[in-house]
């Protein structure tokens, strides 16, 4: 990411998140152009998450 898109705030969005006492994990992958059958496959996690992730949107924490 840029610098210019504020990574800094993007990851202290998702910092503040989790309730007291979670961690966060946080990763990158870089994918070569060329590399078609690992791109295939991050398409797929990709959409995976997404589709379990629908059903959490919106979902109050209770503390």
């Amino acid at each position: 990411m840029p610098d210019d898109q504020s990574p800094h705030a993007a990851l202290g969005f998702h910092r503040a998140m989790p309730p007291p006492g979670s961690f966060l994990a946080v990763s990158h992958i870089h994918v070569a152009p060329e590399d078609v059958e690992t791109q295939n496959a991050g398409e797929k996690v990709a959409r995976e998450h997404a589709a379990r992730s629908r059903g959490l949107a919106g979902v109050a924490r209770t503390q």
